[in-house]
């Protein structure tokens, strides 16, 4: 008997860091609410991303999960702590099958999302929504979701999983702007202007190729600074103090300033004259996504979502990854050129608000659960 109140639940696997599955949660929740949804969290252990929920006015539920399935990066999860953790997932499933069981719809993300409560959410007989927010290597998580009979999420296209039934219906749904961001300062008039990046310090997110490029642009002498937001990523202790070896030994030390983790990155994009995004890959970009809402123009690496977020030679420039020379040329570009700074900048504004807002994220969302209930 479907419920007066549909009740969903979200279920974030990330416990310990507050990322863009985080924030997306949060506007989820206030989304299903304008749309009559009940929407409660669950994490698998308390810390900042149950925090944020809490403080946003969300039920967030602890599900503690054992240690083995509460080690985060790919090297943390090799040989015996695999074969623990994939031994300890059958009993957690149960646990959370009874807390899904008051509930129409589970949301769960990624694959650690998938693999660690999409079982739980068929035990339940609850429908399922798998949101994919970052690239999937193989096609086994295909495979799975399409036995758990998932309904399928993706923040662009690009990372669209592989083992889908060949006609599989998919649900583009991007990520909106998280900030309320001021349009930034990118008039050129500095004496050392600010490139500024966002994100995890991961190996993926290309700031080795940054520091190259910094390190190519000094040579002939242009003037900048470089800022790079984000913290520590578990699993990844040793690549700040890797990177910041890295700046040294480039001689870009005294132009690099490692910022840490914000909780509100607008300042920083205020003071900026251009945005980079580097990475290797690159599921959606939510980071760039802001950084146009803000108004900055964008170089970028032309791989995953963000081929699809940044229109080359509209709102930015794309280059190919890992080459610090296209990425310092782009840049060069930008800061001797002031006014293509503002165009730039006017028309990523303008796509963000068009394309990625937040009226288009509760049109997406409508779909999407519309779509999963529709089997009930």
């Amino acid at each position: 008997m479907r419920r007066a109140t549909p009740r969903a639940v979200f279920f974030d696997a990330y416990p310990h860091t507050v990322g863009g599955v985080a924030h997306i949660g949060v506007l989820l929740a206030a989304t299903l609410a304008e749309q009559g949804w009940h929407m409660e969290v669950v994490v698998p252990a308390n810390g900042p991303a149950a925090d944020l929920y809490r403080a946003s006015g969300i039920t967030a539920q602890v599900i503690a999960a054992p240690e083995a399935l509460r080690r985060y990066g790919r090297r943390s999860l090799r040989g015996a702590s695999a074969v623990a953790a994939v031994a300890s997932l059958p009993r957690y499933w149960w646990r959370l099958a009874r807390a899904f069981a008051a509930h129409d719809l589970v949301h769960v993300n990624d694959a650690r999302g998938l693999i660690m409560a999409g079982p739980a959410a068929r035990l339940a007989r609850a429908q399922l929504v798998w949101h994919v927010h970052s690239q999937i290597d193989g096609a086994a998580l295909g495979w799975l979701a399409r036995l758990l009979r998932a309904r399928l999420a993706v923040v662009s296209r690009a990372v669209t999983p592989r083992g889908l039934p060949r006609r599989a219906e998919v649900h583009v749904l991007p990520n909106t702007p998280t900030q309320s961001t001021a349009v930034a300062n990118h008039s050129g008039e500095h004496h050392s202007p600010t490139l500024l990046t966002i994100g995890r310090l991961h190996p993926e997110k290309g700031l080795d190729v940054l520091l190259a490029a910094s390190a190519l642009m000094r040579q002939v002498h242009v003037q900048h600074h470089v800022q790079i937001v984000g913290g520590m990523q578990d699993g990844y202790e040793d690549y700040p103090l890797s990177l910041q070896q890295t700046a040294q030994r480039l001689g870009v030390a005294a132009d690099v300033e490692f910022v840490g983790v914000v909780d509100d990155p607008t300042p920083w994009l205020q003071r900026a004259c251009v945005y980079v995004q580097p990475s290797r890959r690159e599921a959606f970009g939510l980071a760039t996504l802001e950084a146009m809402h803000a108004g900055l123009p964008v170089v970028a690496s032309s791989v995953g979502g963000l081929t699809e977020l940044v229109v080359d030679g509209v709102t930015g420039r794309l280059v190919a990854p890992g080459d610090p020379a296209a990425l310092a040329a782009a840049i060069t570009g930008f800061l001797n050129d002031s006014d293509s700074c503002r165009t730039f900048g006017e028309a990523g504004r303008r796509r963000a608000d068009e394309h990625y807002g937040v009226d288009r994220f509760r049109d997406a969302v409508r779909d999407l659960y519309a779509a999963a209930t529709a089997r009930a």
